[in-house]
């Protein structure tokens, strides 16, 4: 548990207490951006690299960020073509699989 938020932590405690300091000590080799975490950098290193591992299952185009993917599906509406859905019972955020919807929660709770 963090004693400046009183936040319940998964993961390490260390890496948390960069929020409080605005230290960003991992820094992109390509372009130089630093990050506060290293799952950002990875995040960050798709760009360069041109991997996009989240694919619309409505109109194929592809996203290297899981933010940006689920902001897209947004745009699809109540689609769905696979004609099952899985829906979050907290922001309504639909997902075609339950393996995204079971990722999604996650979230929710960082």
């Amino acid at each position: 548990c963090c004693h400046i938020c009183g936040k319940s932590l998964k993961g390490n405690l260390q890496d948390h207490m960069l929020i409080h300091t605005g230290e960003r000590p991992f820094k992109c080799t390509v372009c130089g951006s630093s990050f506060k975490d290293k799952w950002y950098l990875g995040v960050h290193m798709r760009k360069h690299s041109g991997e996009k591992p989240y694919e619309c299952e409505f109109c194929g185009q592809t996203f290297a960020a899981r933010s940006s993917y689920t902001s897209h599906l947004k745009k699809h509406g109540d689609k769905d073509p696979s004609g099952k859905t899985f829906s979050c019972q907290i922001c309504k955020l639909r997902f075609i699989t339950e393996v995204d919807l079971t990722s999604h929660y996650s979230e929710h709770f960082v």
